[in-house]
């Protein structure tokens, strides 16, 4: 148990902190978001979700009244997993740029390569 600790704090110890905070930062703020929008949707009464979105949208006034977030499972959980899918989509956005970068480049050596046998 204490190598696992041990091997843990190692981790740790590598990765840059003032990073890892400023890349974070942004998604606290949306589970903050998110965790409001979880407590006006558990305060809805009605099973119809168009009346829901719109009593929604009439109470987002009200909404941050209290700065504080609150701490209901469901809050907290829609918070979660609000975030969550706003870093996936993020990290899936900068995975297919890069992918499409290397496609260009793959192209653009395989033209250079068409070019130069034509040239043969």
């Amino acid at each position: 148990m204490s190598k696992i600790i041990d091997d843990i704090k190692y981790e740790f110890s590598l990765i840059d902190k003032k990073k890892l905070l400023v890349t974070l930062v942004p998604y606290v703020f949306l589970y903050y978001i998110f965790n409001k929008i979880g407590e006006l949707y558990r305060w809805q009464q009605s099973d119809n979700i168009f009346i829901i979105i719109y009593q929604m949208l009439l109470e987002l006034g009200n909404l941050f009244k209290s700065p504080f977030p609150r701490f209901h499972p469901k809050d907290i959980a829609f918070g979660i997993v609000g975030a969550f899918v706003i870093y996936f989509i993020v990290y899936t956005k900068g995975r297919m740029q890069k992918n499409i970068e290397r496609e260009k480049i793959m192209v653009q050596l395989d033209g250079g390569m068409q070019r130069i046998l034509n040239h043969i």
